[in-house]
């Protein structure tokens, strides 16, 4: 079902990441993902049209510490998408996460972790706490 929707030749996963998508959808949770979810069409709507604030990037910076993630195999929002988004954010920095898609606690929980950690020990550099 989930590998042979053709997502691994879509993004052109190496075989470890194949590998962890297997295991994914043993366990169930790439089931959850490939049939849908509760949201509805007013939350796409939202997300994709209301909550559309590439406009208004350039005050976030001043608000809050901002680290971008994005999963190296994400299609939906692709690294170059987090790249762009975190110059337009004054500050922000960007990481991008090697042999991930776009769930990665489900996919590599231990990678993204570690990714993970690496922005908290950014933001926690930044703000002394």
């Amino acid at each position: 079902m989930f590998l042979s929707s053709g997502l691994c030749e879509v993004c052109d996963a190496p075989a470890s990441l194949v590998r962890l998508l297997q295991d994914a959808v043993d366990l169930g949770v790439a089931a959850r993902y490939t049939q849908g979810s509760e949201a509805s069409k007013g939350d796409l709507y939202f997300y994709s049209v209301d909550h559309d604030l590439r406009d208004r990037l350039d005050v976030i910076g001043d608000r809050c510490s901002v680290i971008m993630l994005s999963g190296e195999y994400d299609y939906l929002t692709t690294p170059e998408d987090g790249r762009r988004t975190a110059e337009a954010i004054r500050g922000a920095e960007f990481i991008e996460m090697k042999e991930i898609g776009h769930f990665p606690m489900s996919e590599n929980h231990p990678r993204f972790a570690q990714y993970l950690g690496q922005a908290l020990e950014r933001i926690e550099k930044r703000t002394g706490s």
